[in-house]
């Protein structure tokens, strides 16, 4: 009996230990739309739609017509849909739609799985099970509890002889088959009068047995009367995977798991050129007419097949279009002609080379002999000829432009056709003098401004950039180094944000290589805080560091996900002086995985080990309650979620213990008086009067240390800390005075301090007022 009994004790904890953190996501994705109503960003960012009201490709009717199929739904079967689409073709913004309209009604449980997130097919059903049982809980604590069971008993199945044996022998495996638990469990779920919803995410990121698995999972194992599921797939990978488990005729075993497929058709360059549009009049709202003259032109010149816009393929390229031209057209809005700074920067984003060589006007530019005559003839400027002499219409085929883009050799045959189609809508003969606004870049004086941040050759050329790619690590690093001196790393920066790692990179080596470079330009030194990092996306690097579809293995070569998180570790963890980079990038990924397991580059408890190995190090260079202090102290802390009244998620701040209490019984005792110091606080400048100034606690710093003021009390007054404090304790107990009567009323309170420097800091502070 002692023998089971430890057994038990250890399920009991071994299950704890492998229950992923994975709760419902969807009402923290409503947060995150109320929040988005309130607030409006300057730039795009990279995540999926999480409101219809944000639909930018039309798809809003269909994700309705979804809905009332599973509404509509009158059978007594489990019923699965497949949404299908190529991977980054909107699923998950499409599946955030259907989900809107179960929002409010209450006959649906709503459940968020994303399968992507586990590590092994036990992983998988375990956490699927118990992702299930937490939503059902809410309604019903005897079927949850009956639902655990139902999970063990999958996951006993899936588990290997040696272990089954031992199950059995201790009798976690029920007597009952599976069936009849599936029946008893299937009876009750009936009984609880609601349908329940599962939403089924990255099923295309699994590998082939996993995904075979959540086929099985969808089809038989819980495929429960009032299941319905909604399932996000690449049709093709699928197929892929299932030949994979030696399935014969995959089209036909999916066929009899999802009732219907709702194809995602591909992103339209129509809808490319309307969000784009769109996203434009955001910035540029007194422009409206100039804009819609803009496209009705462009709509005008498009008979031939032409498209302006046709090396932005997706919506993620047209973000970062938009992005590039906010900045760029910031300070000279006024200065410029909309239509030409639009194709002017499309070249700079799509065509760099093109846009570099028209940077020398003199090579390409002529003035116009085809304008109606004064001034214009001397100020109106076209492309420049091959052969001079020759007449005709001036177009981009005989210009000396057209040449030496050719001679770049980097150019296909469409993409020389789409470089002429700009080149002529900004310099053909179709500008006339009458027709051309007058900050128009034809006229001379104007040119330019179209290229004012490119004035300080702050940027790379495609031929410096692909003589970067297949340099060594030493030499690229010699060449970022140099870049970095002479103020071009932007440019750098934003030609590896187009880098596509699994189509761009072919080998191990040169993944490795590319991701170490980016370590390393973000470990520059800054000119000043906020440009931190020399601007490397977070995003960006954590897509880059992200397993889609198991391509580290299969595409670079690795031997399985422990040698890539090696690899990633050795990263982080190099030795180094200070931790900065690093610690911020972790937090984000904390943070944005805050409701749901991480597994790369770091699992969630690897952050914290990390965290704890930074602060450890960099406390080191502490001197006082400095910046250096400051930013251990961030490191106490990590953003998590938490379920707020079963409806949403609610942000929180999760403590890392072992820094903070480093921080308050190892540092903050060197340093005590000048800690105290700073939690002294006077009122501001808008106080109450001329003759009054009170002061107070910065409350915000002693309630995430001590998590309220009795606490910061308690502490202050404990062995623990006055051990290792110096003595005399005077100013300290007339401290802890101030702060039981600031404690009494919880506001700004008047307070005359003995102790010197806190006298003079307020008098100081007290001087400002008075002056304000």
């Amino acid at each position: 009996m002692k023998v089971l009994s430890k057994v038990k004790y250890f399920d009991f904890f071994l299950l704890l230990a492998i229950v992923p953190t994975v709760l419902i996501v969807s009402f923290w994705y409503y947060n995150r739309i109320k929040e988005k109503g309130n607030q409006k960003s300057d730039f795009y960012d990279d995540i999926p739609i999480n409101s219809s009201e944000e639909d930018i490709l039309n798809r809003k009717q269909k994700a309705i017509q979804v809905a009332r199929l599973i509404k509509g739904n009158k059978s007594k079967t489990s019923l699965a849909i497949g949404i299908v689409g190529e991977w980054g073709n909107g699923k998950t913004s499409f599946m955030n739609f259907i989900e809107e309209s179960f929002v409010d009604e209450k006959d649906y449980i709503i459940v968020h799985f994303n399968s992507w997130l586990n590590i092994s097919i036990n992983s998988i059903i375990n956490d699927f099970f118990n992702t299930i049982e937490k939503k059902i809980s809410i309604y019903s604590i005897d079927i949850s509890k009956e639902l655990k069971k139902y999970g063990n008993n999958v996951l006993s199945i899936n588990k290997n002889s040696t272990t089954e044996t031992l199950l059995n022998a201790i009798n976690i495996i029920p007597d009952n088959s599976l069936s009849d638990n599936f029946e008893n469990l299937n009876t009750l779920l009936n009984k609880l009068d609601k349908k329940v919803i599962v939403f089924f995410d990255d099923i295309d990121r699994l590998q082939p047995n996993e995904v075979f698995e959540v086929l099985k999972l969808i089809r038989n194992t819980a495929s429960f009367d009032v299941f319905n599921y909604v399932v996000g797939y690449d049709k093709a990978y699928l197929n892929i995977a299932l030949e994979k488990n030696n399935i014969p005729f995959s089209d036909r075993y999916y066929e009899k798991i999802f009732l219907k497929e709702f194809p995602l058709p591909p992103i339209k360059q129509a809808d490319i050129n309307d969000f784009i549009k769109k996203g434009i009049l955001l910035f540029e709202t007194e422009k409206e007419e100039e804009l819609e003259s803009f496209f009705n032109l462009y709509n005008a010149f498009n008979f031939n097949g032409e498209n302006v816009f046709e090396s932005i393929s997706n919506i993620r390229n047209a973000k970062r279009f938009l992005n590039e031209l906010k900045l760029s057209i910031e300070n000279i809005k006024d200065d410029i002609y909309l239509h030409d700074f639009i194709l002017i920067k499309l070249l700079k984003f799509s065509y760099y080379d093109v846009y570099r060589l028209l940077f020398s006007k003199n090579n390409y530019l002529e003035n116009s002999d085809n304008v109606m005559g004064g001034i214009h003839k001397y100020t109106h400027y076209k492309l420049k000829r091959i052969n001079s002499k020759e007449g005709g219409v001036n177009s981009f085929s005989k210009s000396v432009l057209n040449e030496d883009v050719k001679s770049l050799g980097m150019f296909s045959s469409s993409e020389l056709s789409i470089i002429g189609f700009i080149c002529e809508r900004i310099f053909g003969d179709g500008y006339g003098s009458f027709d051309v606004d007058q900050n128009a870049i034809t006229y001379g004086h104007n040119y330019y401004r179209y290229f004012e941040d490119e004035l300080f050759e702050s940027n790379i050329s495609n031929a410096e950039f692909n003589d970067f790619m297949i340099k060594s690590l030493e030499d690229k690093k010699e060449f970022v180094n140099d870049v970095y001196k002479n103020d071009r790393l932007i440019g750098l920066t934003l030609f590896l944000y187009k880098v596509k790692i699994y189509k761009d990179l072919e080998s191990k080596e040169e993944y490795e290589v590319f991701i170490k470079i980016l370590f390393y330009i973000s470990r520059l030194k800054s000119k000043d805080r906020i440009f931190k990092y020399q601007g490397i996306d977070f995003d960006f690097l954590y897509n880059c560091m992200n397993d889609y579809n198991d391509l580290f293995i299969s595409k670079f070569g690795y031997k399985n996900i422990e040698e890539v998180k090696l690899f990633f570790k050795s990263l982080f963890y190099e030795q180094k002086d200070y931790y900065d980079f690093e610690c911020d990038f972790v937090k984000f990924l904390y943070d944005r995985h805050g409701h749901s397991d991480l597994s790369l580059p770091l699992n969630k408890k690897e952050i914290d080990k990390f965290l704890i190995f930074c602060f450890d190090n960099n406390s080191k260079s502490i001197n006082g309650i400095d910046e250096k202090f400051w930013d251990c102290y961030q490191l106490c802390f990590v953003k998590d979620w938490q379920i707020q009244n079963n409806r949403s998620w609610n942000s929180i701040s999760k403590t890392i213990d072992k820094n903070r209490d480093k921080l308050i019984y190892d540092i903050i005792p060197k340093y005590y008086i000048e800690f105290l110091m700073y939690c002294i606080k006077p009122q501001d400048w808008f106080g109450e009067g001329k003759n009054s100034f009170k002061i107070g606690l910065s409350i915000e710093v002693i309630n995430k240390l001590f998590n309220s003021v009795e606490g910061f009390i308690s502490y202050l007054e404990s062995n623990k800390f006055r051990e290792k404090i110096e003595q005399p304790f005077d100013f300290l107990e007339e401290f802890i005075l101030f702060v039981k009567e600031f404690n009494k009323t919880k506001q700004n309170i008047d307070f005359e301090f003995k102790y010197q420097p806190v006298i003079d800091k307020l008098n100081k502070e007290k001087l400002k007022w008075n002056k304000n």
